[in-house]
């Protein structure tokens, strides 16, 4: 079993190095894992980069399926920094044809009549220790959704149920789907519905965001 992680920057990665003897964070490397092997890999911000990456990593290491991972910015207001929000589905919450009847988010097929929308990820995150996970709709979208853009577009929560945001999983999701691919998608709060945000983001990045995903990669080892 070959398990590849994508995420949209390497600093996202860093809890790859707890895996390794010399705490190198083996990015492009395959790792030995459990029964299997992972590896992770950067694959740009923004849809069409994110997607472009996972295409090209999945023909690369050929895997048995994905993790998306990285950070996202809280739309509900309980959601805290350090929070991690497994994907139920995503959204591609900018892409907007209401004008040719479609709902938000979706758009006409490569085949008459078919209609693509929102991305239900194959597989789930098992419980954590220690760690809060919520469940829910994940946005993306080319746009950093800060406070006052999501105040001034209530649908986002009202309409799509979005809890967080992000730049690169529907992209991340529509690439495992292409080759149909199950995909697992998690996501550390950064930041929170009022605009929070942590006060040293690379201690951020190299405590809490590395230690979920070591926590994550622990708790599918035996999966591998």
């Amino acid at each position: 079993m070959r398990v590849l992680i994508v995420a949209s920057s390497e600093r996202e990665l860093l809890g790859l190095s707890r895996f390794s003897s010399n705490g190198e964070a083996f990015l492009n490397q395959l790792l030995p894992c459990g029964r299997g092997e992972i590896v992770g890999t950067s694959v740009g911000v923004g849809l069409v980069q994110a997607t472009l990456g996972t295409v090209s990593s999945i023909l690369k290491w050929r895997p048995d399926h994905v993790l998306c991972f990285g950070t996202g910015g809280a739309v509900r207001d309980d959601l805290d920094i350090g929070d991690l929000v497994c994907a139920e589905e995503v959204v591609q919450y900018t892409l907007d044809l209401q004008a040719f009847g479609l709902r938000r988010g979706e758009s006409f097929g490569p085949h008459q009549g078919a209609v693509v929308g929102a991305i239900k990820p194959m597989l789930r995150i098992p419980p954590l220790d220690g760690i809060r996970q919520v469940d829910g709709v994940v946005g993306s979208a080319d746009l950093f959704a800060i406070r006052s853009w999501r105040d001034a577009n209530p649908w986002l929560s009202e309409e799509l149920h979005v809890v967080l945001t992000d730049m690169e999983s529907y992209a991340m999701a529509s690439a495992c789907r292409q080759y149909c691919l199950p995909c697992r998608i998690g996501r550390v709060v950064s930041d929170t519905a009022l605009g929070r945000r942590p006060k040293r983001y690379d201690r951020f990045l190299s405590e809490t965001v590395a230690g979920i995903l070591f926590s994550i990669l622990e708790s599918m080892k035996d999966t591998f």
